[in-house]
């Protein structure tokens, strides 16, 4: 074979090599994007319920708790950049090994590894007087009403499933909004149940 013939196909491998990685990487992009919320952007909910079946199979398998925290802002969703300021409050609050993200229009959601019912409780009050802080201190106004939060908590002994967590943190929530709202309320994660659940 003479050389000008190899070069060719060598060059042929090559471009179709990088072809290749180009539709990958798009293929990655386009994931990506459907893992962000677009307006608050943390991660999205068809990412966080994803991240929270990695984390049951986790706390399972080693043996470490984990919480749930279902943090409810009303109206937030309505009011166009309070969306990504709440969600900024938030990531500032929580450690870099939690997975903080939007669950639906008023909704927040933490995914607070290695932490106990206790440590759960402790991380929803200062999410929430974060909040206040950044409403009250920063933008000179005040905070929206009635930031509620719901916790579970699951212990590695009781097992339980994605679906059970969120209806968990969910029933919650409920409590949370029947005693008023701007409280936080927590339900220990059972096994999956009909419970109440999230939008």
């Amino acid at each position: 074979m003479d050389d000008g013939l190899t070069y060719v196909i060598e060059l042929a491998g090559a471009v179709g090599l990088l072809c290749l990685l180009g539709v990958v990487a798009l293929a990655s992009r386009a994931r990506w994007r459907g893992s962000i919320d677009p307006d608050a952007g943390v991660w999205s909910r068809a990412h966080l319920e994803r991240r929270l079946s990695e984390e049951v199979a986790r706390s399972s398998r080693t043996g470490v708790p984990f919480a749930f925290l279902v943090l409810e802002v009303p109206g937030v969703g309505a009011r166009g950049r309070d969306v990504a300021e709440v969600a900024d409050a938030l990531r500032a609050t929580c450690r870099s090994s939690d997975v903080v993200g939007r669950f639906h229009e008023d909704a927040f959601v933490v995914i607070a590894t290695a932490t106990d019912g206790h440590g759960a409780l402790a991380l929803a009050g200062r999410l929430r007087s974060g909040l206040v802080i950044q409403y009250v201190h920063e933008r000179r106004s005040l905070p929206p009403s009635a930031i509620s939060v719901g916790v579970t908590q699951l212990e590695p002994s009781r097992k339980s499933t994605p679906d059970a967590i969120v209806a968990a943190a969910g029933s919650a929530l409920e409590v949370a909004r029947g005693r008023g709202g701007d409280c936080v309320v927590l339900v220990p994660a059972a096994a999956p149940s009909n419970d109440v659940a999230l939008p």
